[in-house]
């Protein structure tokens, strides 16, 4: 028979499993790793009063229907005025960017076996979508799902991509040049400090894969100067020097011949690919692959340019198509963890929210490092809306069976619903291993 404390709080510790976490720890349950990994890694990075509220913020991005400060707040049965919780989001004097590389650090432990030739670094942009127009730095950008112009945020991020490890690392905010603002990036220059943010924290990769959009020569020379390799789709209105003569990447696909492709495996699937090392304006010297995805060639053909000139066509093809994990990670943030839920018009409290969004994500990946169950957790529970509902699920069947054994020791309701709803009661009670 073992002893515990409980002390009712908004932690993930105790509302995700109505148990102590040292208890919680026994069963090896998914989301218990979940709540070691936040107690252990992260909590000397706040006060005790901060802590308590990073806690009720990971936890309600997880389980909460409502991410939003007000519905997260709500969630909770020992919850005070939800200005407290937005105090922590938009004024409280805690550094997002030490958490994050806090996070960072158990990124790099978790993928720390996988070989840097199995790591990618992808950069993308994503559009946050707003209505309001008082938020701070909110503008009109492109929006690709839309193919037009929305309101929101425009933010550029990058992932780590090892092997089946799919990890946001980091964002920065595109914002729109105003006169006289002498702090204005674009948007290949936010990719250069997202590169040099992994590469300074150490972050393990070989290659830098990203769109067409962030195919820059200044990027593309600094990725190079890291002796690293890097893949882009081409555009195509790029210019091939030829020994007859300049020839565009379209008319250059447009001269190939079906029997100069050849049937190539990613991994379940088939492409039709063709490859050569050419010239290509502002770039020099780039492996050139071209493939199609129906064996009648009869979709459009994807152009991707690589300095990989050593990686054998199927290789560059495989890699940038790990470009579409950051894709699937902004749906899923956006869906599941409320990427895009925020009601602050700060900028500083929205990108706190976005680091925990990020964090959420991270930690769910990181339920547990036990790889037997991690392979039945996979098997499982495939995309992130899974974990959260089992995390919520969970959740209720722990809080219900935390009631169910105060009950069992207190012999009295009214005990254990004063318990419940007051959040400085105390008590001790045993059960069995």
């Amino acid at each position: 028979m073992d002893r515990f404390l409980i002390i009712r709080t908004s932690s993930l510790g105790d509302i995700i499993h109505g148990l102590p976490v040292a208890a919680a720890i026994k069963t090896h349950l998914p989301a218990s790793r979940v709540s070691w990994l936040v107690e252990e890694r992260f909590k000397d990075l706040f006060s005790k009063p901060q802590f308590a509220h990073f806690n009720t913020y990971l936890t309600g991005l997880i389980i909460s229907a409502n991410k939003t400060v007000q519905g997260i707040n709500d969630n909770f049965i020992d919850r005070k005025d939800q200005s407290a919780l937005n105090h922590f989001i938009t004024d409280s004097e805690w550094d997002e960017q030490v958490v994050n590389k806090r996070r960072i650090e158990l990124i790099k432990e978790h993928v720390e076996d996988i070989p840097d030739k199995d790591a990618l670094l992808v950069i993308d942009d994503t559009l946050s979508h707003k209505s309001g127009t008082k938020i701070e730095e909110v503008g009109t950008f492109f929006d690709h799902t839309t193919s037009g112009y929305s309101l929101g945020h425009q933010v550029v991020s990058s992932l780590l991509s090892a092997k089946d490890n799919r990890f946001p690392l980091d964002l920065r905010v595109y914002k729109k040049h105003k006169e006289g603002d002498q702090g204005f990036k674009t948007k290949i220059e936010l990719a250069h400090d997202l590169i040099k943010a992994a590469y300074e924290n150490k972050v393990r990769f070989s290659c830098v894969v990203f769109d067409s959009w962030f195919l820059a020569h200044k990027l593309v020379r600094y990725i190079v100067s890291l002796k690293k390799y890097w893949i882009s789709q081409l555009k195509t209105n790029r210019i091939i020097r030829m020994n007859t003569g300049n020839i565009s990447v379209s008319e250059f696909v447009q001269s190939l011949t079906q029997d100069q492709f050849k049937k190539i495996k990613i991994k379940e699937q088939f492409v039709y690919g063709y490859a050569q090392t050419v010239t290509i304006s502002k770039l020099g010297k780039v492996k050139l692959v071209v493939f199609y995805e129906t064996e009648d060639f009869s979709d459009e053909a994807t152009v991707l340019g690589s300095n990989a000139h050593v990686w054998t066509p199927d290789k560059v093809i495989f890699s940038y198509k790990q470009r579409w994990s950051i894709e699937t990670f902004y749906k899923d943030s956006k869906i599941n963890l409320g990427f895009e839920d925020y009601e602050m018009r700060k900028l500083k409290g929205i990108i706190k929210h976005w680091y925990l969004v990020f964090a959420a994500y991270t930690l769910l990946h990181l339920s547990t490092q036990d790889k037997n169950l991690m392979t039945w957790f996979n098997a499982q529970f495939n995309t992130i809306g899974d974990r959260c509902r089992y995390a919520a699920s969970e959740t209720i069947q722990h809080f219900v069976l935390w009631i169910i054994r105060m009950h069992h020791q207190l012999k009295d309701e009214e005990k254990v619903v004063s318990l419940v709803f007051n959040p400085k009661a105390k008590v001790r009670f045993t059960f069995s291993s």
